[in-house]
C-alpha cells in the first residue's frame, strides 16, 4: 500500500514542479509582451509627432484636418 501512495505522491509532485514551470514561462512571455506592448506605444507617440511636423511643414495642416472629419 505504501508503495502505491509514494507513487502518487511522486506524480503529483512532478505535476506541482512542470505546471510551476509552465507558469514560470508564462510570466516571462506576458513580461516580454507588455514590454513590446508599450515600445509599440512609444513608437506609436513618436511618429505621430513627426507626422504632425511633417504636416505642418508642409503646409498642409489644414487640408488633412478637413479631410479626417469628413
Amino acid at each position: 500500500m505504501v508503495d502505491q501512495t509514494d507513487k502518487e505522491a511522486e506524480y503529483y509532485r512532478d505535476m506541482v514542479v512542470s505546471q510551476g514551470n509552465h507558469i514560470e514561462t508564462l510570466k516571462a512571455d506576458n513580461a516580454q509582451l507588455t514590454e513590446s506592448y508599450y515600445k509599440l506605444i512609444k513608437r506609436i507617440e513618436e511618429l505621430t509627432v513627426e507626422r504632425d511636423n511633417l504636416k505642418a511643414q508642409l503646409g498642409i495642416q489644414e487640408y488633412w484636418e478637413s479631410h479626417e472629419n469628413s
